[in-house]
C-alpha cells in the first residue's frame, strides 16, 4: 500500500483476503479512502465487443478515457462534499464538470460518458479528440487546485465479478485496468487499487495484446502458514481477557499434537485464509459435539467431510466464468485429495470423458483440458499418519465393478 510503489492490481483466489483488505483500509483511513463496488460491467449492452478487443484503436481508447475521466470526477466530487473546495472557486476546466460529479454515482457518470463520448467518435472526429482530452486537462487543474496530502485519495475498487456479463465484462475491465495504470502515473492526489479474482484477471490476460503494461503492476495476495497461524490464533483468543502467546502457543494448547494439526490444516487448505478459518470451525464444531477438551485429530478429519462438500460448491462457483456448468463435472468427485497417482488420475480423466452429463454440459471447454500434462512424479509419504478419505453424500455415480477410486494415492 506503500504510495511510492506503482502497485494498482491485488490478485488473489475467492477467500484470500481481499475483500478484508478493503475493509480494513475504509476503517484505518476512511479521511482518504473512496470505494467502488461498480454494476456497470453488466450495463453496457449497446457496445460491440469486436470493436473494442484492439487495445490499439480508438474504441478501446475512448474507454479507457471515460473511465480516467470518471475516476477523476469521483475524487473531484469527494473533495467538493468534505468541504476541500467551494464550488465557486473551481477554476473553469473543473467548473465544466459539475453535471458529471454532482448527483450522480459512479456507474451513472460512466454510463453517460461512455454514451456522449462514443457518439462524438460517430459524428466527429474533431469534437471526439477534444473529448478524449478532457481527462488530462481536468487532472491538470485539479493538480494545481490540490491543497497538500490530506487532499490524495485511495479509491478501492472491489467486487467486481458481481456484475459480471461474459466477453463485454472482460474488455470493460481491461479498459478500467489500463485508466488505473494512466492515473497512477500522471496524478499524485489519486491512487486506483483494484482487487480481482485470479480467474478474472487471466481472463483479461486473454483478449489484451497489451497486457505486459498491467503485469508490473501486480501484486500476488499470498499467504504464508506463520501469517495463517497467527490469524487463527488471534481468533482462538479473541474471548480472554488474558491472551496466551502467539506463533505456536496458543495453537498447541488448542489443538492435539499441534505441530501434525497445522500441518495437516494449512496443507489441506492450500493457504487459503478463509478455507482456513472455516475448516477449524468445522473441527471446533466436531470436538464440541463429542465434548473433547482440545480438537482432537480425529476432529479434523471428520471435519473434512463438510469441508469437502462447500469446497467443491466454493470451486464450483470460483470457476463458472471461465469453465461454463463446471458444477456437473465437480458433482463427480467423492471428496478432496491432495496425492493422486499417475493411473488415478488417467482413470478419472477416461470415465469422465465418456460421462454423457459432461458431454452435454461441458463440452465447450472440457475436451480441451481433458490431457493434464506430467510435470513430476511425487512419491508417497510412507512414514506420514495414516488418514481416512472424506466423502461427499452424493449417490454412486459409476458401477460398483468400476473400482476407480482405489487407482487414487490419497494422503
Amino acid at each position: 500500500m506503500d504510495a511510492s510503489r506503482s502497485k494498482c492490481f491485488f490478485v488473489g483466489r475467492r477467500g484470500t483476503g481481499k475483500t478484508a483488505i478493503t475493509y480494513y483500509l475504509m476503517n484505518q483511513a476512511a479521511d482518504c479512502v473512496i470505494q467502488l463496488l461498480p454494476q456497470v460491467f453488466g450495463l453496457c449492452s449497446f457496445l460491440d465487443c469486436n470493436d473494442l478487443l484492439d487495445t490499439r484503436q480508438r474504441p478501446f481508447h475512448t474507454l479507457v478515457h471515460c473511465f480516467k475521466r470518471a475516476l477523476l470526477d469521483e475524487v473531484l466530487g469527494e473533495w467538493l462534499g468534505r468541504g476541500r473546495v467551494a464550488v465557486r472557486s473551481l477554476p473553469p476546466a473543473l467548473t465544466r464538470e459539475r453535471n458529471w460529479f454532482e448527483d450522480r454515482d459512479f456507474d451513472f457518470r460512466l454510463l453517460g460518458l461512455i454514451e456522449s463520448t462514443f457518439e462524438l467518435l460517430k459524428k466527429s472526429e474533431r469534437d471526439w479528440l477534444r473529448e478524449v482530452g478532457r481527462d488530462k486537462e481536468i487532472a491538470r487543474a485539479m493538480e494545481d487546485l490540490r491543497g497538500g496530502p490530506k487532499w490524495d485519495y485511495l479509491i478501492i475498487i472491489d467486487r467486481i465479478d458481481e456484475s459480471w456479463d461474459g466477453a463485454r465484462s472482460v474488455v470493460l475491465l481491461a479498459a478500467l485496468m489500463h485508466a488505473c495504470v494512466e492515473l497512477s502515473a500522471f496524478t499524485s492526489f489519486a491512487r486506483p487499487l483494484l482487487f480481482l479474482r485470479e480467474n478474472v484477471f487471466d481472463s483479461v490476460r486473454s483478449i489484451d495484446s497489451e497486457f505486459t503494461r498491467l503485469e508490473t503492476c501486480v501484486v500476488s495476495v499470498d499467504w504464508t502458514d506463520e501469517l495463517l497461524m497467527e490469524m487463527v490464533e488471534r481468533r482462538l483468543n479473541a474471548p480472554f481477557n488474558t491472551k496466551l502467546p502467539l506463533r505456536g502457543p496458543t495453537w498447541d494448547y488448542f489443538f492435539e499434537d499441534g505441530d501434525f494439526a497445522r500441518t495437516s490444516v494449512l496443507s489441506y487448505c492450500q493457504q487459503r485464509p478463509r478455507d482456513v478459518l472455516t475448516y477449524c470451525s468445522l473441527a471446533i464444531e466436531e470436538a464440541q459435539s463429542r465434548a473433547h477438551e482440545r480438537i482432537q485429530i480425529d476432529d479434523l478429519l471428520n471435519a473434512r467431510l463438510k469441508f469437502s462438500e462447500s469446497r467443491l460448491k466454493d470451486l464450483g462457483d470460483e470457476y463458472s466464468e471461465n469453465f461454463p456448468q463446471i458444477r456437473v463435472l465437480l458433482s463427480k468427485f467423492y471428496g478432496l485429495g491432495r496425492e493422486y497417482t499417475v493411473g488415478g488420475v488417467t482413470s478419472m480423466v477416461q470415465r469422465l470423458l465418456v460421462d454423457e452429463q459432461i458431454k452435454e454440459h461441458c463440452t465447450k471447454w472440457f475436451y480441451n483440458v481433458s490431457t493434464p500434462p506430467l510435470r513430476h512424479r511425487v512419491p508417497r509419504d510412507k512414514g506420514r499418519r495414516k488418514e481416512s478419505i472424506p466423502f461427499k453424500r452424493v449417490p454412486v455415480l459409476f458401477s460398483s465393478s468400476c473400482n476407480w477410486l482405489d487407482d487414487f494415492g490419497h494422503p
